[in-house]
């Protein structure tokens, strides 16, 4: 694929959404900082509008049934893991014509793609942003330019997933403010998380200097015996504050179709939650964990290869 749509007579779905969704981070950014609140409304809803387009262009690029939204339930996935040999199932036809939801596209993008993976959080962000623009005529201020940026950071992830550019893609001057905005916002969450880490550091060594000689074994087995009560799948691994072992969570997520009387076909994958030590209670959500080096490895998306390129 080229890095232009400019100019075609009949562009395809896929360069339709990609650029659609060029037009609003540029448009976003524009408006974010603006004295008149109705253009910072606008901003808002820019921000999202251009993460549920660039999702949808990924969801093209991997099967256009990804985008078609069944009343009855979302079976397209399903259908893609048996036609790879995952799971087994009857075909389906497709009745319904609309698309799939803003949240249900990042959801199966960030599964579809790895490269976006990673920036579900920050796409979820701009579309709150959306929603309460859109819907309530309702901004948060402090916030605002943090959620446009928070979507612009998706958005490029989606770029890179395509192997364009971000000079082609929003022109050079935009591309290089909105790359420097998506890099201080990182450095800002990375610094947040290992201040995290360094607090948790300090809780443990303040832990381990006060506990009366002697006492200390019993102290930590109870400590190491303690589970996390949320998730439904935990590993162990160490940690990142005080060099225990702590736990990566998990939740199941299904996929889940109908084919009959009592008879269903189901695709479990797992859904990174975050990381929790309690020898020095350390609490990570999946941003702050892939900030300080905790990668777990299984991205639902090795499912697929697929992902654009």
């Amino acid at each position: 694929m080229g890095d232009s749509g400019e100019g075609s007579a009949e562009r395809s779905d896929l360069e339709r959404l990609y650029w659609a969704a060029s037009h609003h981070v540029r448009a976003a950014n524009d408006k974010v900082r603006s004295a008149d609140r109705n253009l910072r409304l606008e901003a808002a809803v820019h921000a999202g509008a251009a993460v549920e387009l660039m999702a949808k262009a990924i969801l093209v690029h991997v099967d256009p049934r990804l985008l078609l939204d069944d009343r009855e339930g979302h079976h397209v996935l399903i259908d893609l893991l048996v036609e790879r040999g995952a799971v087994t199932a009857q075909p389906h036809g497709y009745r319904s014509r609309r698309t799939v939801s803003a949240t249900k596209a990042v959801t199966l993008a960030a599964r579809v793609c790895e490269q976006v993976g990673p920036h579900i959080g920050a796409a979820l962000q701009a579309l709150d942003a959306r929603n309460q623009a859109a819907h309530a005529a309702v901004i948060n201020e402090a916030r605002l330019p943090d959620q446009v940026t928070a979507g612009s950071d998706f958005v490029l992830a989606g770029v890179d997933s395509f192997a364009r550019s971000p000079e082609a893609f929003l022109g050079a001057d935009v591309a290089e403010q909105v790359e420097r905005e998506v890099a201080e916002r990182n450095a800002a969450l990375s610094l947040a998380a290992q201040r995290k880490v360094k607090r948790a550091h300090d809780r443990y060594e303040g832990l381990v200097a006060r506990l009366p000689e002697g006492e200390g074994d019993e102290v930590f087995t109870e400590l190491g015996n303690r589970t996390p009560i949320h998730g439904d799948h935990t590993e162990r691994c160490d940690c990142p504050a005080c060099g225990n072992a702590g736990w990566l969570i998990w939740d199941v997520e299904v996929d889940f179709e109908p084919e009959g009387p009592d008879e269903y076909t189901t695709n479990a994958y797992l859904l990174f939650l975050g990381f929790e030590c309690f020898y020095c209670g350390l609490q990570l959500n999946h941003v702050e964990s892939e900030a300080v080096g905790i990668n777990p490895q299984g991205d639902p998306a090795d499912d697929f290869d697929a992902e654009p390129a």
